[in-house]
């Protein structure tokens, strides 16, 4: 399995064009494949309001009963009988810029209790994504929605029961879903499958729409909803009530991205109000872009100047949206929304803006690890040649420190050296000369980056060089020259497969996590009892996974799974073991609940496991799966409950 070699900056929220989240890969990359600190500002940002959705979600049991909280429900009962939906606000006309609160109210006009499902689609996302909603002007032209990627990563599922005659309310926060920027009227339409299913009769989900009016507001108005800006996350709104949503919302990135509110925020964000550079980044001009450059350049509020860094990051000429650029950040994922980043880019940067970011740049390189990525990242999409020392000074420090987060399980760069990596390569890309100093750590790492992403690129004395490198005194060039050779397609040179016993016991997590992973590929039978010691000793979670992978490429599934059984009682070691034990059960699809039981309960189930593993040995190595009715409920003992592939669970409590 290739492993991404380097995920880059850790990104601010984007806003205007590219929302403000930036995606799968910017959360993923920093919790799977991290290679910067992952407590940066928008993370914290998008944790606390997660954290925020999440209390909301529990303050609802006990307010409003009967609940249950869970994941997100899949639609599948019918639209109800007597089921109705609308739509109210507290005014029918607006200035642009204020923020609109909807009511969605579904009434139930049947005789009939009836149930409705929201929630479970939030998460590391800018809205209910369960809603849809549309705004179309006089001429019937769709508003764009300010986050067409739609990606969210689950949340808490809440369901609600509507008696008869009466209502609840849920509550649309209108810019999250539609931009809207000119004056005018406008036709506001919104949907929730609120749990159900379009029926083959043509039940269709029901959708209410009502009309809206917004007018352009002047100066003294604009600086006026301009004064109203909050600092930091907002609360979030419960999902759903008994009561009508009547909270006034302040005014945010979503709703000031006109231009006639750029005099009033740059005047604010001059006195370091971060949220008032939240809302220059989402004003798609040059103009705010040069304003965003100031606040950079100027240090007077170094805090201010650090967060406008990381809003304007979303505006530069990033490789990645090239074609024919090197490794994607976060590879292998794929960053769902770098397309609105590009065009945010194409609509607000100039390539005369560069210059005077290049000294901010070089001073973050000097900083801690999350401004040394905002650093590196600038000097990735803007770097002149003479800024590739700069790039390697930096990476030969990050490599001594060798330091790691306590995200970094999995074969990841060290804090720092990722977006140094991708920096240093972009700027060879454009041609600066390669240094010849081999060396050199920084150098090195350099090289052997290239030969991971570039297909072409090659050392002429590889294969000379790479048995050496297996010494080297830096762990993560030990790490990534055993990377190289699980991943490349050609033969493993003979000096390197007689060091891999040696590197299978190296001091360094990670580079026996690589060695691993180069014994799957080899499937080198001599080293079934360095595996097995690795599996039955370690606590480290990426040591486990890729000793289970080497393991499974020898042939040792079942001593695999009985280890897994024997180890089911240490501290966190259940649901490490029981996902993978499930795999035995024919008709589970992986999934399920996987808390962990009482102590007591986890000892008699490891027995029962060790005794089926035990009796049926010879079976599992032959790769067979067993019927439900061969495992003993008590292998899965509450709260654990095994998802099968019919939409069931075992045991059936």
């Amino acid at each position: 399995m290739k492993e991404p070699l380097m995920s880059g900056v850790d990104l601010p929220p984007p806003v205007g064009v590219a929302a403000r989240v930036i995606g799968v890969l910017s959360c993923l990359a920093l919790l799977v494949a991290a290679d910067t600190v992952p407590h940066s500002a928008w993370i914290a940002g998008a944790l606390a309001a997660e954290e925020s959705r999440n209390q909301a979600a529990e303050a609802e049991q006990a307010s409003f009963p009967p609940a249950s909280a869970g994941p997100a429900q899949v639609p599948a009962s019918p639209v109800p009988v007597g089921v109705e939906v609308s739509l109210e606000t507290a005014r029918k006309v607006y200035l642009l810029g204020e923020n609109v609160l909807v009511n969605f109210v579904v009434r139930n006009t049947s005789a009939t209790p009836f149930s409705i499902a929201v929630g479970g689609d939030y998460r590391s996302g800018i809205r209910h994504h369960r809603f849809s909603v549309t705004a179309t002007d006089a001429a019937g032209s769709h508003m764009p929605d300010p986050d067409p990627s739609g990606f969210h990563m689950g949340g808490v599922g809440i369901s609600r029961t509507v008696e008869p005659g009466k209502s609840v309310y849920l509550p649309v926060e209108l810019f999250r879903y539609v931009r809207i920027e000119k004056p005018g009227a406008y036709t506001i339409r919104i949907r929730h499958d609120l749990g159900w299913t379009e029926t083959p009769t043509g039940t269709k989900l029901p959708a209410a729409e009502t009309k809206l009016a917004f007018k352009m507001p002047d100066e003294k108005q604009a600086a006026g909803i301009v004064a109203k800006l909050s600092e930091g996350e907002a609360q979030s709104l419960l999902m759903v009530s008994p009561e009508k949503f009547t909270e006034e919302i302040p005014p945010d990135s979503f709703t000031l991205c006109h231009p006639v509110f750029f005099p009033a925020l740059t005047r604010l964000a001059t006195t370091g109000k971060t949220s008032a550079i939240d809302c220059l980044g989402a004003i798609e001009t040059s103009q705010a872009t040069q304003a965003l450059i100031d606040l950079v350049v100027d240090d007077a509020h170094p805090d201010a100047s650090f967060h406008a860094a990381r809003v304007l990051a979303n505006r530069l000429p990033d490789p990645d949206f090239g074609a024919s650029a090197g490794p994607k950040r976060g590879a292998p994922f794929k960053d769902p929304r770098l397309d609105q980043r590009k065009a945010l880019s194409t609509a607000t940067w100039q390539d005369g803006f560069a210059p005077r970011l290049h000294a901010p740049a070089l001073r973050l390189l000097r900083s801690d690890a999350e401004h040394l990525a905002v650093g590196a990242f600038y000097l990735e999409a803007i770097a002149a040649n003479e800024h590739l020392p700069a790039v390697l000074e930096a990476l030969d420090r990050a490599l001594a420190a060798n330091q790691r987060t306590k995200y970094d399980k999995y074969l990841t760069p060290p804090i720092g050296v990722g977006p140094l990596l991708r920096a240093g390569c972009a700027i060879v890309r454009r041609g600066a000369p390669m240094l010849d100093q081999f060396q050199r750590p920084a150098v090195i790492a350099l090289q052997l980056g290239r030969m991971q992403n570039e297909k072409n690129y090659r050392l002429d004395d590889w294969h000379t060089r790479c048995a050496d490198l297996l010494g080297h005194e830096r762990p993560y060039v030990r790490q990534l020259t055993l990377q190289l050779l699980a991943d490349r397609a050609e033969p493993v040179p003979e000096p390197c497969l007689r060091q891999l016993g040696r590197l299978l016991e190296d001091q360094d997590a990670f580079v026996v996590c690589a060695a691993l992973q180069l014994v799957a590929r080899t499937k080198d039978a001599a080293h079934h009892k360095a595996v097995v010691k690795i599996l039955t000793g370690a606590n480290h979670e990426g040591l486990l996974y890729y000793a289970g992978h080497a393991a499974y490429a020898l042939g040792a599934r079942a001593e695999l799974l009985e280890i897994y059984a024997r180890r089911l009682d240490e501290p966190d070691r259940w649901y490490p073991g029981i996902s993978q034990l499930i795999g035995l059960i024919e008709s589970s699809n992986g999934g399920g609940s996987f808390g962990t039981p009482k102590p007591d309960s986890i000892r008699h189930a490891k027995q029962l496991w060790i005794e089926f593993l035990a009796k049926h040995r010879h079976a599992i190595r032959a790769g067979k799966k067993f019927a439900l009715d061969e495992f003993d409920p008590a292998m899965a003992p509450p709260p654990t409950q095994i998802a099968h592939r019919d939409g069931e669970t075992w045991p059936k409590r």
